[in-house]
């Protein structure tokens, strides 16, 4: 399993013999250094061609119990990559097809990874196993329940809605064939996660503050 973390370096510089005043210099402070790093416009519209163009994943599910097994077929779509939310459609091409919509407020994401499905308890049904070719999935986990879900089943071309009001999750997940793309992905979600999370005001004066 690969994990995206984040990581923070550092630095300690010992000093021996003491300490010592030492005569000081005004000097200038040296230039910033441009951020030559992606804007959240740029990463956002990076994961929105990555995700649009994964096409159609099949996985296999089998029962432990008699072996019985079924195989899904599932499409993803872009539905919002507009500034700190990421809106997507997952649509199952099965005989009774449905389409689920999820949507993260990608400031509240706490941990993002990558694994092959069936190897984390993440990606696992109980008393299921998945055989056949690998499918890795992204998974972006949040403190709370604010990965905002609806299910809409399609019958004789008429839509109806599982839950009149979309329930709430802790976690939502993108499913590749290439371990390699949802790494980059995950990179890419994280720097945006990054970005976001530097964005959010956290102590913002609220309405009926004095000061």
């Amino acid at each position: 399993m690969q994990v995206v973390v984040r990581i923070a370096f550092a630095g300690v510089l010992a000093l021996g013999g003491g300490l010592r005043a030492v005569p000081q210099q005004a000097v200038p402070p040296p230039p910033n250094p441009a951020d030559s790093s992606p804007t959240l416009a740029v990463t956002m519209q990076f994961i929105q061609d990555k995700l649009s163009g994964i096409g159609d994943i099949s996985y296999t599910q089998q029962a432990q119990a008699d072996g019985s097994s079924h195989t899904f077929h599932l499409r993803l779509s872009v539905t919002d990559a507009s500034s700190c939310m990421l809106g997507t459609t997952v649509t199952d091409l099965d005989s009774r097809p449905f389409f689920t919509t999820t949507t993260v407020p990608l400031k509240d994401v706490e941990t993002i990874g990558v694994s092959r499905l069936g190897s984390d308890p993440q990606t696992v049904a109980s008393g299921f196993t998945y055989p056949g070719p690998p499918v890795f999935a992204l998974i972006l986990s949040v403190p709370k329940y604010t990965v905002s879900n609806a299910r809409v089943w399609i019958s004789d071309n008429k839509k109806h809605t599982r839950n009149e009001n979309p329930y709430k999750g802790n976690a939502a997940s993108y499913l590749f064939t290439e371990e390699d793309l949802a790494n980059r992905v995950a990179k890419a979600m994280l720097h945006a996660v990054e970005l976001c999370s530097a964005a959010a005001p956290t102590n913002a004066k609220k309405p009926n503050e004095p000061f």
